[in-house]
């Protein structure tokens, strides 16, 4: 499959799945926000600050453990070659400070869970700056 068009691999989680990218996800935002998605991606890391301050969070994608990725996979699907992290993830973005992000993350399901700003923003950056918000 291709994540830019919809989820990659069992969404259940009772096998391995893999990713939707900002695209599909905006689609389903605007079913349930009558069109109030906003895509943030490729935007500076301003934006979702500024998102935040409107007190809307921001859906990012990132690495489970913000760390840059060292390990990918590739395919082609319908002539599109597709390449991601192993260890790529999804967060939302609901708060920062001067030296932290804060996120609530699916994986641990912890919530407000502190990442050091600069490496929230490096590995942003590594992963293509992807990020939807709503207005």
């Amino acid at each position: 499959g291709n994540p830019n068009e919809g989820f990659v691999g069992d969404i259940t989680g009772k096998n391995k799945g893999f990713a939707v990218y900002n695209i599909p996800m905006m689609e389903l935002m605007d079913q349930y926000l009558h069109n109030r998605a906003v895509d943030l991606t490729g935007k500076p890391f301003e934006s979702l600050i500024k998102s935040i301050d409107e007190k809307h969070p921001v859906i990012v994608w990132a690495t489970i453990d913000f760390n840059p990725p060292e390990k990918y996979e590739a395919w082609e699907k319908n002539g599109t070659k597709i390449k991601a992290a192993l260890n790529e993830h999804a967060v939302v973005l609901v708060g920062y400070d001067k030296n932290y992000c804060y996120i609530n993350n699916p994986f641990n399901g912890v919530k407000n869970q502190k990442i050091k700003r600069q490496s929230f923003i490096r590995v942003w950056n590594i992963m293509g700056k992807m990020a939807i918000s709503y207005k």
